[in-house]
């Protein structure tokens, strides 16, 4: 399991960053639109911990737009 989950992984990874390219005509436009998702990742579990808010669906929805933006 943990070997097809890599596969899984970096064929995501692939294919998100194709997309990326297509869309933006431009390596380095789709090369910060990877790099940005982590740091909006790390900063808004921080964020979220930070201000003492607990996980609901609110919260949850609120991370699939922030990612879609980070996108």
């Amino acid at each position: 399991a943990p070997s097809s989950l890599g596969v899984l992984w970096s064929l995501t990874r692939l294919i998100t960053s194709e997309l990326l390219i297509f869309v933006s005509r431009c390596v380095t436009v789709a090369a910060l639109g990877m790099i940005a998702r982590p740091v909006v990742f790390f900063g808004w579990v921080w964020l979220r911990w930070f201000l003492a808010y607990n996980m609901s669906v609110v919260v949850v929805i609120g991370f699939i737009a922030l990612a879609g933006l980070a996108a």
